[in-house]
């Protein structure tokens, strides 16, 4: 018997309902549901996180530009 023909059979034996007589309860389904909800969640944190970091950066070089713009706007007002 062939490779091919071995897999084919083989697959064909798991995919069948027929052997597959058993329950499973709703406690895997529930517990299913939540894992691929927490794997979800990871990633629109991952997405998000990695899109704001960047603008958090800009905001703080704005911050500190402006900062120094006042810091040296005052100085210059008590040397006059």
């Amino acid at each position: 018997m062939q490779l091919n023909q071995k897999v084919l059979i083989s697959g064909l034996v798991l995919l069948s309902p027929e052997l597959a007589m058993a329950y499973v309860g709703p406690g895997a389904g529930i517990g299913l549901v939540g894992a691929l909800g927490g794997l979800a969640l990871i990633v629109l944190i991952s997405i998000g996180v990695i899109l704001i970091l960047p603008i958090r950066m800009l905001l703080r070089k704005k911050k500190a530009r402006e900062e120094k713009e006042a810091k040296d706007d005052h100085s210059n007002l008590e040397d006059s």
